[in-house]
């Protein structure tokens, strides 16, 4: 094979590599950020079943789009996101503070409830935030990975 030929395979593979490799990395953090689902089932009436699953990487990139607006406080993190409804700094600040300890916390059970017609779970569980409720014969189901949860908690 020519010298010329061969340095210009070489060139040309090269190239593909190299715009490879944006796709490989982006693939990559899809992988990792992980999925978020959604399962909605109704019991009653027509019995309608949803299912979602979402990349998280969507709902990531989609928190750096949520408009801001100036909240309550002279501080420098007196900013929430719009629409939140959070009524002082205090109530911003421990909403954050709540979000970042489920975050960083080993998997436990936060919140059981149980009675004659309801069922209510939320548990952080292998990376994921769960919740899981039961009422009526309706069914609603919400797992989070952790990373989403601890984006959130730094954005508000």
């Amino acid at each position: 094979m020519p010298k010329r030929t061969r340095t210009l395979l070489l060139i040309l593979g090269g190239a593909a590599l190299a715009m490879s490799l944006p796709v490989f990395a982006l693939g990559l953090y899809i992988h990792n950020a992980g999925m978020i689902e959604v399962r909605v089932s109704e019991n009653h009436g027509q019995g309608d079943r949803v299912s979602l699953r979402v990349p998280a990487a969507l709902v990531e990139a989609g928190l750096v789009c949520l408009p801001l607006v100036k909240c309550c406080g002279d501080g420098d993190r007196d900013i929430a996101i719009a629409g939140t409804g959070f009524k002082s700094e205090r109530e911003q600040k421990v909403a954050r503070e709540v979000l970042r300890q489920i975050a960083d916390m080993p998997d436990a059970d936060l919140v059981t409830v149980e009675s004659l017609d309801e069922n209510v779970r939320i548990a952080k569980q292998g990376g994921h935030l769960k919740i899981h409720v039961q009422d009526g014969g309706d069914d609603v189901y919400v797992s989070v990975p952790v990373g989403v949860v601890r984006r959130l908690a730094a954005k508000i």
